[in-house]
């Protein structure tokens, strides 16, 4: 087994009326940002959390969560956030891209990593889109990545509450926008 997390063999099929939503990604080049495991949680009631997945290069997690209203973000030192709005039987598709943030001292991205929550939206490219996604191996969470969840919710919490002084609904406050997923944006098809 790989780093926080086993194959998905056999990835169950949605419950009808159920939304997923996969976190994939494809950034494939094998430098060094390619090592970094990224950890997508769910946020829930007063900065609780639950995991979707620890994600590495080349792999894809699904959530299958009822309709409705949901906050993700990441878990690391510089947090990003989604909001998505889920419709029944549909399926939602959201990249991790990395975005490298150099400083004065030419330290970069290792030092702090950060991934974007990209949500898919589907137009002209969607066959390289559907390609991509679909060379993304599913895999689902293993008891290496609950333990280390477990062993960092204090600092997952921290981050998470971070967030909120980076990201706000629509941009308010001068702060960055939260990325949305609207119930439009997802597909019949389950990649």
């Amino acid at each position: 087994s790989m780093r926080y997390a086993d194959i998905d063999e056999n990835p169950v099929r949605p419950q009808e009326g159920n939304a997923t939503i996969t976190f994939y990604r494809d950034d494939l080049n094998l430098d060094d940002k390619a090592l970094t495991s990224v950890p997508v949680l769910l946020e829930k009631k007063n900065f609780e959390f639950e995991p979707v997945g620890i994600l590495n290069a080349g792999y894809k997690v699904r959530m299958e969560l009822p309709p409705g209203k949901y906050s993700f973000f990441t878990g690391l030192k510089n947090p990003t956030r989604l909001n998505a709005e889920l419709a029944a039987d549909k399926h939602y598709y959201v990249r991790l891209e990395t975005t490298v943030k150099m400083t004065r001292f030419g330290e970069d991205f290792l030092s702090n990593p950060s991934f974007d929550l990209i949500p898919m939206v589907w137009g002209d490219q969607d066959k390289d889109v559907v390609r991509r996604i679909k060379s993304c191996i599913p895999v689902k969470m293993n008891d290496e990545a609950r333990q280390w969840v477990e062993t960092h919710a204090q600092e997952l919490q921290t981050r998470l509450m971070n967030s909120y002084r980076v990201y706000s609904e629509g941009g308010a406050f001068g702060l960055k926008p939260i990325p949305r997923i609207k119930p439009e944006d997802g597909v019949d098809n389950l990649l």
